[in-house]
């Protein structure tokens, strides 16, 4: 696949966006219409309690093994 056929596919992707504004690759209200013609997905999405659960990141791994 060519480079611009990779940059197409990335055209609306949230990560390229300030990137393909700048570049004048998109306009904002073609950004505002796509992301309005996204699907709502939140009745899929799984939450995470991140107050009560055991997961740890990993500055709290690395504290505990220099205190060892």
């Amino acid at each position: 696949m060519s480079l611009r056929k990779s940059l197409d596919k990335l055209k609306f992707d949230v990560r390229m966006a300030d990137i393909n504004l700048k570049s004048q690759l998109v306009t904002s209200e073609e950004l505002n219409k796509n992301r309005e013609s996204l699907p709502d997905l939140k009745d899929q999405a799984t939450i995470i309690d991140l107050e009560n659960s055991n997961l740890t990141n990993g500055a709290d791994r690395f504290a505990d093994s220099e205190m060892n």
